[in-house]
């Protein structure tokens, strides 16, 4: 699941964009984005083992 792939991963980076700030930022968003893998993964879990103990 890839969210904020251009931020991630620029094929074409300007060599402006490589300071510090730029880097932090896409350390964040790589944080959140693991973060948002985590939850989805465990709502997904929970869904799956509600749906098997209460069937419709």
């Amino acid at each position: 699941m890839v969210l904020f792939w251009p931020i991630l991963a620029p094929k074409y980076e300007v060599p402006k964009l490589n300071t510090p700030k730029y880097v932090t930022l896409q350390k964040l968003t790589a944080k959140i984005e693991h973060c948002l893998n985590i939850f989805l993964y465990l709502y997904s879990l929970v869904c799956t083992f509600l749906s098997y103990f209460f069937p419709k």
